[in-house]
């Protein structure tokens, strides 16, 4: 009713308000409760899904194997985003908790276990090392 009022009284017409003008003014306040709503779901989503689709198909272009650190890489808004880097393992766990990825440790050159995250049914053989 209030932008019903405002709508009445920009218009400047007779003292009664007329139901076009009523009907005007729940128009608006549907589309302004809509698009609040659909704002609010934007921001209030956690671990996005729009994230974890974006790290899938980053994988998939990588042929379906990659480790945290090329993701990172690959990722610019992890690098400038604080927290960034928890916000891609959240994801990640996530992911291989939901059965979308499956992660093989591998030890690298300096003997540090590198997690790689793979997608089922891409065959993954244990990446040698040059000593």
């Amino acid at each position: 009713m209030r932008i019903a009022i405002q709508i009445h009284y920009f218009e400047g017409v007779d003292w009664f308000m007329s139901l076009d003008t009523i009907e005007r003014g729940i128009a608006i306040s549907q589309y302004m409760r809509s698009e609040n709503e659909r704002v609010v779901a934007i921001f209030q989503s956690n671990v996005d899904d729009i994230d974890a689709e974006a790290v899938l198909a980053r994988i998939r272009d990588q042929g379906g194997v990659s480790t945290s650190q090329k993701l990172r890489d690959s990722f610019n808004k992890y690098h400038n985003r604080r927290g960034g880097s928890v916000i891609l393992r959240e994801i990640l766990a996530d992911l291989v908790g939901a059965g979308r990825l499956t992660v093989r440790d591998v030890k690298a050159g300096n003997g540090a276990m590198v997690p790689h995250y793979i997608l089922p049914g891409v065959p993954f053989d244990v990446p040698t090392t040059d000593d």
